[in-house]
């Protein structure tokens, strides 16, 4: 079971952070939280993403979603075409 909280803070209502003049176009940083409860454990993580879209923490948080699982798929793809001889 797995259970995801997203949150948005525009990026203008931050303290100056490292090379911020690279972000050129990026409007909020995205914080995505997971807890994942597994049979014998729980494991908690804490992800950031800067994104130029406009803040609807929950549809952010969907595409991020589905942006794992095309990355997954496709790296699983990869590593059994490489690893078979």
């Amino acid at each position: 079971m797995e259970k995801r909280q997203e949150e948005c803070v525009p990026v203008s209502q931050l303290p100056l952070l490292h090379n911020q003049q690279d972000w050129a176009g990026r409007k909020f940083v995205v914080m995505v939280v997971r807890v994942r409860h597994l049979w014998n454990k729980t494991t908690h993580e804490v992800q950031f993403y800067l994104t130029s879209l406009e803040s609807d923490a929950h549809k952010l948080g969907q595409a991020i979603y589905l942006h794992w699982g095309i990355e997954n798929g496709f790296h699983w793809t990869m590593d059994v075409t490489f690893t078979r001889r």
